[in-house]
């Protein structure tokens, strides 16, 4: 299970690093150099979001008097504007996502994983002040959604990864479908899936995200040091989306086999997700969860530095 504590989850210095840290958005929006949305219009949708120093030019309406009169030092408002936008992480949450393990009681750190990668997420989005939505699925997307918009939402937020249990097969197609029709905002949307037998579905869902507007990231959850801690035993697989089963003894050449097969197989999705305007980012179970964040992610174009 997950900890609800921040302070558990992740040292200080790694959530020093998230904090300076954005989901990255083709929109184009004016930021201030703190990464948080300034709005320059007063009204209705608006919610107070930060301060940062005042700088010559800045609308006067959006000085912090009460602030000057206490510390005689000019600080100027920050509004997050609720409107169209914000970060949707669609979470696959079906039974190979468990790693083929079993019991859900007993979860795997392939399953592990993908949470905290979905909780990094998350809490980078509304340390940035995006409204955040986590969504999980397997057929279809599960309901309701998990909104944050501010940090303390986040126990929240983790409250409801906690409570998430891998079953059943995953289908991105119409779990999309589901998610556009719930959905007013193009957005981020942030794919979280081993992609286990997804076949056209990526690309027809990816499509269907690329027409409304949406900036799509995909992290394909891999795991390819299973296959080696296998070899030479005898072992029985179990598909775990369907249960068929295949008892084999695993060879030298078996491993070998299964490497070229995963390597088509990603080369494959990579070619499909990039060829629809998306961020493909792999996230191999034995890359260390801090490269993974601060590195790769950052290099395949879903985080960036305000």
């Amino acid at each position: 299970m997950m900890s609800h504590s921040w302070g558990q989850l992740f040292d200080s210095e790694f959530l020093a690093q998230l904090d300076r840290l954005a989901v990255a958005s083709k929109r184009a929006v004016q930021s201030s150099r703190t990464g948080v949305r300034a709005s320059h219009r007063l009204g209705d949708g608006l919610e107070f979001a930060d301060h940062r120093d005042y700088a010559p030019g800045d609308n006067v309406r959006f000085v912090d008097w009460r602030y000057f009169a206490r510390m005689d030092r000019l600080l100027t408002r920050l509004f997050h504007e609720h409107r169209e936008g914000g970060v949707a992480i669609l979470l696959d949450c079906s039974a190979s996502m468990n790693g083929g393990d079993g019991e859900v009681q007993e979860r795997s750190a392939f399953w592990v994983r993908a949470l905290r990668m979905a909780a990094i997420l998350g809490y980078i989005s509304v340390a940035g002040h995006e409204r955040v939505w986590l969504c999980g699925y397997t057929d279809t997307l599960h309901e309701p959604f998990r909104v944050a918009t501010r940090r303390e939402d986040m126990p929240g937020l983790l409250d409801a990864l906690a409570q998430m249990t891998p079953s059943g097969k995953a289908n991105l197609r119409s779990t999309i479908e589901r998610y556009q029709a719930l959905s007013n905002h193009p957005g981020a949307v942030i794919i979280i899936s081993d992609l286990l037998d997804a076949g056209d579905e990526v690309d027809e869902g990816l499509a269907m995200l690329g027409l409304a507007g949406c900036d799509v990231s995909v992290l394909h959850a891999t795991d390819t040091t299973w296959a080696e801690r296998l070899r030479g035993n005898a072992v029985e697989f179990v598909d775990a989306e369907t249960n068929d089963a295949l008892s084999v003894t695993v060879t030298d050449a078996m491993v070998d086999r299964f490497r070229e097969h995963q390597d088509t197989q990603v080369d494959a999705l990579r070619r499909a997700i990039q060829g629809r305007g998306a961020n493909y980012v792999p996230a191999p179970l034995d890359e260390p969860l801090d490269e993974l964040v601060l590195l790769r992610l950052r290099q395949g174009g879903v985080l960036v530095s305000p």
